[in-house]
């Protein structure tokens, strides 16, 4: 089940997160991720969604306001054990679905370069690299 972030997921998704971080980098600092000591309140004005079985949490993924006409995808995420079963495809295709009820024409985001699996799984859902920089790609995708 896939459901807008709800007070109670705050732990779940925050640990959830933290341990995608620390899979990916070597160092972690929690303090440099302010967005995750209150979730609710960082993504008051975009959304935060969060796939569930039960209580458990799989994954989620957040969509942040960018500009006027642009949302920005962040906080993708799906717990090791959990992945390649469709669950960031769902979350995704909820995300655009929100971003274009809610008046957005473009989505962005970025993603390390190196994240051959990442950069991947963005491509085959049409979002196309516009830049390079500091070791990040960083996608675009129209969608209306």
């Amino acid at each position: 089940m896939i459901a807008e972030f709800e007070t109670s997921d705050q732990p779940g998704v925050r640990a959830l997160l933290e341990a995608s971080m620390r899979d990916r980098w070597a160092t972690f600092d929690p303090s440099a991720n302010a967005d995750l000591i209150d979730i609710a309140a960082s993504f008051r004005d975009g959304v935060m969604l969060v796939a569930k079985d039960g209580s458990t949490i799989l994954g989620c993924g957040g969509l942040v306001r960018e500009n006027e006409d642009t949302a920005r995808v962040v906080r993708m995420s799906v717990a090791k054990k959990h992945r390649r079963q469709g669950i960031a495809t769902a979350l995704l295709q909820r995300l655009m679905g929100y971003a274009a009820e809610n008046g957005y024409a473009t989505l962005v985001l970025e993603t390390t370069a190196s994240w051959s699996d990442d950069v991947a799984f963005y491509e085959r859902r049409g979002f196309v690299a516009v830049q390079e920089e500091g070791g990040d790609r960083h996608f675009e995708k129209r969608i209306a």
